[in-house]
């Protein structure tokens, strides 16, 4: 009797430590401390959670994509961002970082598509504060009133300006680069690496006079390796 009464308690034991009490905001919350300590397998962890748990949870999805981004899984970004497109089918955030896993996979095409759509779409600001070169993520705690809102998945549209020119300029699509690079310039947005690439393609398309403008201008702005161009491909011309 004593020892079924053991084996009971042990059972009773071990169910009870299997079940996850926390909430999917628990577990959210959790990955958002994790992710700040660079813990992104951790924090994909706790994700994994929540979203059993709640499983059109946008936050969670948009930051286990990004999370995963950063361990370079961009295949499992992907599937995250158009799993939460489904349902959120204009989502400006999800519809850049789709965008931004496939410039990473060099699949230039589909990067254009996705910048292209949010581009489209209205949470693509025309104001610029700040920049970022990774997926971006939500960082709002989830016990905040106003959390998870439409407002927390807008871009600026200058960024997405920068990263399809990047890619027009992958596929030698040169006009179109320089176009998305002068509407990045125009509104301060990565502007010494726009007139970089501005150059760049410049002296792909033969033109030397106007990539050492640009370079010039890049340099201007604290670029070195514009001014590493400028040196290899322009003193010459600028001592004539």
């Amino acid at each position: 009797m004593q020892k079924r009464l053991l084996i009971l308690f042990i059972l009773m034991i071990t169910l009870f430590e299997s079940c996850d009490f926390k909430s999917a905001n628990e577990h959210y919350n959790i990955a958002l401390d994790l992710a700040e300590k660079k813990q992104y397998s951790a924090a994909i962890n706790n994700l994994n959670k929540a979203i059993e748990k709640k499983n059109k949870f946008r936050p969670a999805l948009i930051n286990r994509a990004a999370y995963k981004e950063r361990i370079n899984d961009f295949e499992g970004a992907i599937t995250d961002l158009n799993y939460l497109l489904e349902f959120d089918t204009d989502n400006t955030m999800a519809l850049y970082n789709l965008g931004f896993n496939y410039h990473k996979l060099e699949n230039y095409k589909n990067a254009i598509k996705y910048y292209s759509l949010a581009l489209r779409t209205e949470g693509a600001l025309k104001t610029f504060k700040g920049q970022n070169e990774k997926s971006f993520a939500i960082n709002t705690v989830s016990d905040y009133i106003r959390f998870d809102s439409d407002a927390d998945y807008v871009i600026h549209d200058c960024k997405i300006y920068f990263y399809r020119g990047i890619a027009y300029s992958e596929i030698n699509e040169y006009n179109k680069a320089i176009n998305d690079f002068e509407n990045s310039i125009k509104s301060s947005c990565s502007k010494a690496e726009s007139y970089y690439f501005i150059g760049e393609i410049y002296l792909n398309k033969k033109d030397s006079i106007r990539a050492c403008k640009n370079f010039i201008s890049s340099a201007k702005l604290g670029d070195l390796d514009a001014r590493e161009m400028l040196k290899e491909h322009c003193l010459e011309k600028i001592n004539d």
